[in-house]
């Protein structure tokens, strides 16, 4: 099939002018041309979006840390609990109905919440309010 979409454009390019065979095979090289630019253009549009979400999922994958709340593909969100390098186990429920879940880290579609780093702590705000008297 593509081999009859190559001749199409040999066809339309060597045409029905009457020429003589130098202007005729003249065309031809343009017919490569585009060919080629098409595709490497299909080539780039693949492999660049591509890039861009292994960059996405990376970056996602350096935030999960216990205690971020993550969810999953299946949609399911939870609290990481415990983890290691290729499971995380998460406690999804509220209250004293919690169920922990074992999920390949793969499974993990997006990180809800990360955890914070300990800051130092807010000075107290009363302190800087003149008191009326």
């Amino acid at each position: 099939m593509l081999w009859n979409l190559f001749n199409f454009f040999t066809d339309a390019t060597t045409g029905t002018t009457g020429g003589t065979t130098d202007e005729t095979t003249g065309g031809n090289w343009v017919t490569w041309v585009i060919f080629g630019a098409l595709m490497i253009l299909c080539v780039v549009m693949m492999i660049v979006p591509q890039r861009k979400a292994k960059k996405a999922q990376a970056e996602m994958q350096a935030k999960i840390r216990v205690g971020a709340t993550i969810m999953t593909a299946g949609g399911i969100i939870g609290e990481i609990i415990q983890m290691d390098s290729e499971y995380v186990w998460i406690a999804t429920g509220l209250g004293e109905d919690k169920i922990v879940m074992q999920f390949v880290q793969r499974a993990i579609a997006s990180v809800v919440n990360a955890p914070s780093t300990p800051s130092e702590p807010a000075a107290d705000a009363t302190d800087d309010v003149d008191e009326i008297k």
